[in-house]
């Protein structure tokens, strides 16, 4: 498909959490009338908490519902970047690798598991090993960014394909208009 708007797909939640997702919790949790998560307890991400606004979200461990902030929680999943993926520069950076001003546009070339360094490759031909923490994603209308994982809210066709409720996509771009 060419592309689908902004209400037929969903975003992730905070921390690229999405609904479903299988965690592992890193704090300890007690309330005396609920009882207690360990560390290293496996859970599930229910969706968004209204106490939060948008900053937390609830997630169930066994039969009990606890609202997290994405702290608090790990998913194992190799990196929150992907090759590919629209960068913007949050800093200035001159050095043997190249220079790289603030808000240059780049490209993740290189994002390795459990690392917080990211190689990008900017406008400027800069090919340059960074913080992940020092880029930010290419912001879209909407407030998508290219590589935000989205999934479908509705069921289209085209001549390119068909698209159904709850299929996996990446956002690769600003679509027509």
């Amino acid at each position: 498909l060419k592309s689908v708007s902004a209400d037929q797909v969903e975003q992730e939640l905070l921390g690229c959490f999405r609904v479903g997702d299988v965690i592992i919790n890193q704090v300890y949790r007690a309330q005396i009338d609920v009882g207690a998560v360990a560390i290293g307890e496996r859970g599930t991400v229910l969706g968004p908490s209204p106490l939060g606004r948008g900053q937390l979200f609830v997630v169930r461990f066994g039969s009990t519902r606890w609202v997290s902030q994405p702290f608090e929680v790990k998913r194992e999943v190799p990196s929150r970047w992907h090759i590919g993926d629209a960068v913007v520069s949050k800093i200035a950076k001159a050095d043997g690798e190249g220079t790289v001003a603030v808000g240059e546009r780049g490209i993740v070339v290189s994002a390795p598991a459990g690392e917080d360094w990211i190689r990008c490759r900017f406008v400027g031909r800069a090919s340059v090993q960074i913080r992940s923490s020092q880029v930010k994603r290419e912001e879209l209308p909407g407030g998508y960014h290219v590589g935000d994982i989205v999934f479908s809210k509705v069921t289209l066709t085209d001549s390119e394909g068909t698209l159904a409720i709850g299929d996996r996509g990446r956002v690769i771009g600003a679509g027509p208009g």
